[in-house]
């Protein structure tokens, strides 16, 4: 779908980013991922030339040779994803130090496993901003601060950006009390509308209010926590899961490269949560092994019904899971 952003709120939500980022002209960027991603545009791009950054983009993702770049360009913000940052930490850890100048990072696309997210802060003394927004944007509706937060909200995304309004609500559309998980909807400096799809629009956008088909929750200071998308969501037993708790599990496994959790379809409990991974060259690990590190995290009741192990995990062009092809490839019966 092609959604069409005008340019006034556009310029606002990244001045608004650039501010929460706390850039400056003496900052360097450094961005990996297509410039077909609107992540690319509203992370790196806009807010760096609000500031007078120096941007840097980069579209093929090699972690040696990303982190000799920054080393050399002086780069402060780093730009990318959940994946690839994890790559970046492996890189900084192998080397022995991270890039002399990096300073911080944004992360979006998926939610940040909070062992990384640690790790930024405790090895490499480096802040791990997480956001979290949508093409139908052109901004983001929660992002971090470069800072180290309580411990009570180290996990959460960030607060809202006042560019634009955003509550919880339940499938009735009804605001939740704090603390309750629900749909995040969005109004003021949304799209315009998809492109010659006055129907999908209708849909999208009801009564003002921009439906993200997100799930997240709020707590009392309005910082935002991510729970997953509700097309995502897997249904076992009539029990509602969200596949991010497991997924953050299975990625403290040290063979782990990659995971995505997915409902595979099950006569008895209509689907149940099947882990998927791919694993770091040269490690070997049984599924039986990562399901019981699993149940050791979350308890038997919290982890996936099985795990399997492929190859390759298969990712879309702005380099996240694909997790619509993992369920079309191991989400049927058998």
């Amino acid at each position: 779908k092609g959604a069409l952003l005008a340019h006034g709120y556009t310029a606002r939500a990244t001045h608004a980013i650039a501010e929460r980022l706390d850039l400056s002209s003496a900052d360097v960027s450094l961005g990996v991922t297509s410039l077909a991603s609107s992540y690319h545009l509203v992370a790196n791009l806009l807010p760096g030339i609000h500031r007078a950054v120096s941007i840097g983009v980069r579209k093929q993702w090699d972690p040696g040779a990303v982190w000799q770049e920054m080393d050399e360009r002086g780069v402060t913000l780093f730009v990318g994803n959940p994946l690839v940052l994890g790559d970046l930490l492996r890189e900084c850890r192998a080397r022995g130090r991270k890039p002399g100048a990096f300073q911080k990072c944004v992360s979006g696309g998926a939610p940040v496993p909070p062992d990384l997210k640690r790790a930024y802060s405790a090895e490499l003394g480096a802040a791990l901003v997480e956001s979290y927004g949508q093409s139908e944007l052109g901004g983001f509706v929660a992002l971090g601060y470069p800072r180290k937060e309580p411990e009570e909200r180290f996990f959460a995304i960030g607060p809202g950006l006042p560019d634009r309004e955003t509550r919880v609500v339940d499938e009735q559309d009804c605001e939740q009390p704090v603390g309750q998980p629900g749909e995040l909807v969005i109004r003021g400096g949304v799209m315009l509308g998809y492109w010659n799809m006055l129907d999908k629009t209708q849909a999208a956008v009801r009564g003002g209010w921009l439906h993200t088909g997100d799930m997240g929750v709020m707590d009392a200071e309005g910082y935002f926590t991510l729970l997953g998308r509700w097309s995502e969501r897997i249904v076992s037993g009539g029990k509602v899961i969200y596949p991010r708790y497991m997924e953050e599990a299975l990625l403290r496994h040290p063979a782990v490269h990659y995971a995505g959790v997915i409902g595979k379809q099950d006569p008895a409990a209509g689907q149940i949560p099947l882990g998927i991974v791919e694993l770091h060259a040269g490690q070997t690990v049984t599924p039986e092994a990562l399901r019981a590190h699993c149940a050791a995290i979350l308890g038997e009741a919290g982890s996936p019904e099985a795990v399997i192990i492929i190859p390759q995990m298969p990712m879309t062009p702005t380099g996240k899971i694909g997790k619509q092809e993992l369920i079309r490839l191991y989400g049927g019966l058998g």
